[in-house]
C-alpha cells in the first residue's frame, strides 16, 4: 500500500494562509529577517537579557526564575529593561568628581573647626564640672606646675582633671612640641596663660552671682579683663614658630672661599670651640688646610665643607650681633650669609648623607647643631642632635674600646681621648636638648662604660639626667608627695657633693666692667644655679624649699642681665648665647606666675614683686635678638616674645592696681620704687644637701652696673662668715 511522504514544515507552513501571523514569522525565517514586534501584538513582549549577561556581552536564556548564566555563577539576576548601554568610564569619572567635592566640604569643614578651636583656646578656662567651690583647683592657684604637682594624692578628685594635661602635646612641632610641665618656653608660657585664665574665669564667676572666692576688686574691672583678654589673643605660640624652608635645590654643599675660613677660624677657635671643643686647635687648622690642596673626590669631602661653612658660619653671626649691638652695619653678611645658610639648609634636608659611621661625620654633625640653635629653631636643632647621637650609637662612640673604623682624629691624641672628648659634648648636647624640648635622652651614662667624667661640664649633664629621670618622666609624675620629696633631697645631695667638687674651688676673678671676664667660670656657676631650680621647683608642697628657690631663681636672672650688659663684644656674645640656648629660662616665669598668684590673691604688689618686676623688665629689654636678615622664626626670636608676654601680663595686673583709687594708698609709691636699688632680700638656707649661702649685695661699691645689675653669687662655702671688709671682698664683676 503506497503512502505518502510526510510533508516538511515548510511545505506545511506553505499552506496555511498569509493572514496568520505564524507563517508571517515562517516566511520571515526563510527570508532570513526578522521584523520587529508589531504593537498590536496581544502576547506580552519578550523579556530582555538580565544585567549581567548584557554587561558579558553573552546570550541569557531569559528563564523567568533567573537565566542560567547567573544561577551558575551563584549571583542575582536583575533586570532593569535598559536599552542602552552604560558608560563605566564615564560613571566612575562622575563618582569621583562627587567624591572630590565631598572632600573639599570636608577640608573646609575642619578649616573651620580649627579656627573654632583656636578661639575658644584663648577664652578662660571653664572646666569647673560642678564640683565643690571649696576643693576647686580655682580656689587655690599654683605656680607653673612641676611634674606631678597636681598629683600630690593617690586618688585625683574631678577638679584637678584639667590640670593633668600638662603632660599632652601643645600641637605639631617638627618632632613633637615640648610636653606641657617641661621647662620650655612654649610650655611654661601655656602654664602661665592657664594659670591666669583661672583666675579671670573665677571673677567672671563672681560677678555672675556664682559661689566662687571673691578677686580683689581692683582686678574685677572690665578694663582688666579686656586688657588680659587682649594679651591672650597675642599669645605667641598659638601656632608654633615656623621652621624656615628648606632649600629646594639639588646641589651638593659648597666649600666657602679660603679667604673666608683664614678670617673666621681664629674667633671660632677662641669664643666657640673654647666652651664646645668638637676640634682641637691642631686638629681644625691641618685639617683645613688638607681640604683646600686635596682632591675634590677625597674621603669625607662633604662633612669637612660642611664644618668649614659652619665653622665660618658661627663666627659671622658672633660678629654680626657685636655689630649690631653697636649700630654699625657689618656688610659682609648682605651677600655671604645667605650663600652660607643655603649650604646648611641642604645638609638639613638630608641628614642620611651625612650619618656616616666616622669622627668626621658625627664632628660635622655637631657643628651643625650648633648652627640650628643660632639660625633655625630648637625644633631643627634637636632633629639633628638626634641624628648625631643615631650616628653615635652606631660607631660606638659610647665605648671605651670602639671599632677598628674609628680611628683617631688628631695626631698626638690617643683614639680612645678623641673618642670620650666627642662623646662627652655630644652626651651633654644631649642632656641640654631634653630640657629645651621636653623630649627623652637618647644617650644615657648606665649604656657607657666610660669612668664618670671629670669635666665639671659634664659631670652636671650627669646629673641633668639623673633629675630627667627621677622628677620629669611622666611615671615621676604619679609619684607620691612622699616619693618626690625624697628624690628631692637625694638629687640636692649631689648637688651638694658638685658644689664642693667643683663650684667651692672655682678661682675668682676680680675687675670691673669685663675685666677678667672668665666665660667658663660664669657659665659653671649659672648653671649649677639652674640646677638647683630645676630640682627646687618640683616639690610645691615645701614653703621654704620653694623660697629658696625664688632666690636662687633671681640671682640666675641676675647672671643673665649682667652678661648682657654693654658692651657686648664677641666672647660675651658667645657666653650669652650658651647661657640661654643650652639652659632653660624657668627661673622668670616661675617668679612671674609667683607674683601673678600673690597679686590675685591679695589685691597688693608686695616689695619683692616690685624688684622682680624691675629685674625680668631688665632681662627683656637688654637680651640681644640676632636680625639675621629679621627672620622671626629663630628661636630667640621666639625666646624673647614668650618672656615679653608674660611680662606684660604681671604689667597689666600691677597697673590696675596702681589706677584703683581704693588701693592707692598702699601702692601709690610703686613707681618710686621700682626706680630704686630693691632692699638686701633675706638669704635664706638652702635645702638640706644644697647648703649654698647666697651674698648679700655692696650697693656702695662704685664698680656695680644699674641698680638692676648685681655680681654673680658669692658662691662661699656654706657656714663660713662672709668677711665684713668690702676691700677683702670676692665676686665676680663685669
Amino acid at each position: 500500500m503506497a503512502t505518502s511522504a510526510p510533508q516538511s514544515p515548510l511545505h506545511q507552513g506553505e499552506g496555511v494562509s498569509h493572514h496568520d501571523s505564524d507563517s508571517a514569522s515562517a516566511q520571515d525565517a526563510v527570508s532570513g529577517k526578522r521584523k520587529r514586534d508589531r504593537t498590536n501584538n496581544d502576547g506580552p513582549p519578550l523579556a530582555a537579557a538580565c544585567d549581567q549577561c548584557r554587561v558579558r556581552k553573552v546570550r541569557c536564556d531569559r528563564l523567568p526564575s533567573g537565566c542560567s548564566n547567573c544561577h551558575k555563577s551563584g549571583i542575582e539576576c536583575s533586570t532593569s529593561y535598559m536599552h542602552k548601554r552604560v558608560n563605566h568610564t564615564k560613571q566612575l569619572r562622575d563618582d569621583f568628581s562627587l567624591v572630590l567635592k565631598r572632600l573639599d566640604q570636608v577640608d573646609t569643614t575642619l578649616a573651620t573647626l580649627t579656627s573654632l578651636v583656636q578661639q575658644i583656646a584663648t577664652r578662660p578656662s571653664c572646666d569647673h564640672h560642678n564640683s565643690d567651690p571649696q576643693t576647686s583647683s580655682i580656689d587655690h592657684p599654683m605656680s607653673l606646675p612641676a611634674p606631678g604637682s597636681v598629683l600630690d594624692q593617690p586618688s585625683v578628685p574631678e577638679p584637678f582633671t584639667s590640670e593633668i594635661s600638662f603632660y599632652g602635646t601643645l600641637g605639631p612641632d617638627g618632632g613633637g612640641n615640648p610636653i606641657y610641665g617641661y621647662p620650655s618656653v612654649p610650655a611654661m608660657a601655656e602654664a602661665l596663660l592657664r594659670q591666669v585664665s583661672s583666675y579671670v574665669f573665677r571673677s567672671y564667676q563672681h560677678s555672675t552671682g556664682g559661689d566662687i572666692a571673691i578677686v580683689p576688686r581692683a582686678l574685677q574691672s572690665s578694663h582688666v579683663e579686656t586688657a588680659l583678654r587682649e594679651r591672650f589673643n597675642d599669645f605667641p605660640f598659638m601656632s608654633e614658630c615656623l621652621e624656615p624652608s628648606v632649600a629646594s635645590d639639588t646641589n651638593s654643599i659648597a666649600t666657602p672661599p679660603a679667604i673666608l675660613c683664614q678670617l673666621f677660624i681664629d674667633g671660632y677657635l677662641d669664643n666657640i670651640n673654647s666652651r664646645t671643643p668638637i676640634f682641637g686647635q691642631a686638629e681644625l687648622r691641618d685639617a683645613v688646610k688638607s681640604h683646600y690642596t686635596q682632591d675634590e673626590n677625597a674621603q669625607d669631602t662633604k662633612a669637612w665643607s660642611l664644618i668649614i661653612n659652619n665653622v665660618i658660619l658661627l663666627e659671622l653671626g658672633l660678629e654680626m650681633q657685636a655689630a649690631q649691638a653697636e649700630y654699625s652695619n657689618y656688610g659682609i653678611n648682605e651677600e655671604t650669609l645667605p650663600s652660607l645658610l643655603r649650604n646648611c639648609d641642604r645638609a638639613i634636608r638630608d641628614l642620611n648623607t651625612l650619618m656616616v659611621p666616622n669622627l668626621v661625620s658625627i664632628q660635622a654633625l655637631m657643628t651643625l647643631v650648633l648652627v640650628a640653635q643660632e639660625f633655625y629653631s630648637h625644633a631643627t636643632a634637636q632633629r639633628i642632635c638626634h641624628a648625631a647621637c643615631r650616628t653615635c650609637l652606631t660607631l660606638g662612640l659610647h665605648r671605651s674600646g670602639g671599632p677598628i673604623g674609628a680611628e683617631n682624629s688628631e695626631p698626638g691624641q690617643s683614639g680612645i681621648s678623641a673618642r670620650q672628648r666627642l662623646f662627652q659634648i655630644l652626651y651633654s648636647m644631649d642632656k641640654q636638648r631634653v630640657f629645651m624640648t621636653g623630649l627623652p635622652c637618647d644617650l644615657h651614662m648606665f649604656d657607657s662604660d666610660f669612668p664618670m667624667f671629670s669635666d665639671p661640664f659634664t659631670r652636671l649633664t650627669n646629673i641633668w639626667e639623673d633629675i630627667y629621670l627621677k622628677l620629669y618622666t611622666p611615671r615621676a609624675a604619679w609619684a607620691s608627695t612622699e616619693t618626690r620629696a625624697g628624690l628631692v633631697y637625694q638629687l640636692s645631695g649631689s648637688l651638694d657633693d658638685y658644689y664642693q667638687k667643683y663650684v667651692k674651688s672655682l678661682p675668682v676673678s676680680q675687675g670691673s666692667n669685663g675685666e677678667g671676664l672668665d666665660p667658663t667660670k660664669i657659665e659653671l656657676a649659672y648653671g649649677f644655679l639652674v640646677s638647683q631650680v630645676l630640682v627646687l621647683r618640683c616639690n610645691r608642697n615645701d614653703e621654704n624649699g620653694q623660697a629658696k628657690m625664688r632666690e636662687l631663681a633671681r640671682k640666675s636672672l641676675e647672671v643673665v642681665v649682667t652678661v648682657s650688659t654693654p658692651p657686648l663684644t664677641t666672647q660675651r656674645l658667645a657666653l650669652l648665647s650658651n647661657i640661654i640656648r643650652n639652659y632653660p629660662l624657668v627661673a622668670f616665669f616661675d617668679l612671674a606666675s609667683y607674683h601673678i598668684s600673690g597679686i590675685f590673691e591679695t589685691g597688693e604688689v608686695s616689695i619683692d614683686a616690685r624688684a622682680d618686676l624691675a629685674l625680668l623688665r631688665a632681662l627683656c629689654e637688654q637680651i640681644p635678638v640676632p636680625e639675621h636678615g629679621k627672620l622671626a622664626h629663630v628661636f630667640s626670636s621666639c625666646l624673647k616674645a614668650g618672656l615679653h608676654w608674660a611680662l606684660d601680663i604681671l604689667e597689666v595686673l600691677v597697673e590696675a592696681l596702681r589706677s584703683n583709687a581704693s588701693n592707692m594708698d598702699s601702692i601709690d609709691d610703686l613707681p618710686r620704687a621700682l626706680s630704686q636699688e630693691p632692699s638686701d632680700p633675706v638669704v635664706p638656707q638652702l635645702l638640706l644637701g644644697c647648703p649654698v649661702r647666697l651674698p648679700t649685695l655692696d650697693h656702695d661699691d662704685s664698680r656695680l652696673p644699674p641698680a638692676y645689675v648685681h655680681a654673680l653669687p658669692d658662691l662661699s662655702a656654706p657656714g663660713h662668715d662672709r668677711p665684713t671688709d668690702h676691700s677683702t671682698r670676692h665676686t665676680f664683676y663685669f
